[in-house]
């Protein structure tokens, strides 16, 4: 068992065929808190092999002081799915929560209350998870 944790910083990890990009926009939006993750994270995703890719982020999108940069957050990630990744977005917030949009599966986790996480399950190339508290 692999964890990754909500904590600051960037971090990249492959675990069983899948591709874990943590980046941080704990400042309200990831340029405000770094803005080299942009970088970093589009390089990690357009060159990874992998064709499921999970994005983390400590807080929720909706939480970018920049509307423009959460629109351009979001258009990235549509255009992965188009290149044909499964994607993932893994983010903190108040509630547990999946979401499918767009192709796109969008899962909440509540930080509010200790211990509480996702497993992700990986069988070739389908993965599954459930939440585990």
């Amino acid at each position: 068992t692999n964890l990754i944790q909500f904590n600051t910083g960037y971090k990249e990890e492959m675990l069983n065929g899948v591709k874990f990009v943590k980046v941080d926009n704990g400042n309200s939006g990831i340029r405000a808190t770094y803005a080299d993750q942009w970088l970093w994270m589009k390089s990690a995703i357009e060159f990874a092999q992998e064709k499921n890719i999970v994005v983390m982020l400590p807080k929720s999108i909706d939480t970018f002081k920049d509307p423009m940069e959460k629109e351009i957050f979001m258009k990235l990630m549509d255009d992965y799915k188009e290149m044909g990744k499964n994607m993932y977005l893994v983010y903190g917030g108040n509630k547990n929560n999946v979401e499918l949009r767009d192709g796109i599966r969008y899962i909440e986790i509540n930080t509010k209350t200790h211990g509480n996480g996702y497993e992700f399950t990986v069988n070739g190339d389908k993965v599954t998870y459930q939440l585990f508290q």
